[in-house]
């Protein structure tokens, strides 16, 4: 099976970035980090990633907003998107592109995983167990 990439997280918070690197590490998933979705841009945005975690309320550029750049820019990466405050117009906006996922903070880690091996074998085309 091809090895589908690792998972490119997008948040402001430096403690949940850790958090959530270390907890993706033990599930066997590798992680790259991004303190903003300007780093994220200036670090090639997307290429080679399986999916991207992406925190909803970022300073500077949004996650919603960052999501419509990469779709307007033809990449098509599954994101979920991650938010401690998520109302039903950032669920209706974070679910536009159809390959998106809204889990709210604090996040479950069985959730998670079970979201990022979901979204992760949709884009390989391996059908979910």
């Amino acid at each position: 099976m091809k090895d589908p990439g690792p998972v490119a997280l997008v948040d402001d918070d430096p403690a949940i970035r850790c958090a959530l690197t270390r907890l993706l590490g033990a599930m066997g998933m590798a992680t790259v980090p991004f303190a903003s979705a300007e780093a994220f841009l200036a670090a090639g945005g997307g290429a080679g990633f399986s999916c991207l975690l992406l925190d909803i309320h970022l300073p500077g550029m949004s996650g919603l907003d960052l999501s419509a750049c990469l779709l307007q820019t033809g990449l098509d990466l599954p994101t979920i998107f991650i938010s401690g405050a998520g109302d039903a117009e950032q669920r209706v906006r974070a679910s536009a592109g159809g390959r998106a996922l809204l889990l709210g903070k604090p996040l479950d880690a069985r959730t998670l995983g079970v979201a990022l091996a979901s979204v992760r074998q949709a884009d390989l085309g391996v059908a979910s167990p």
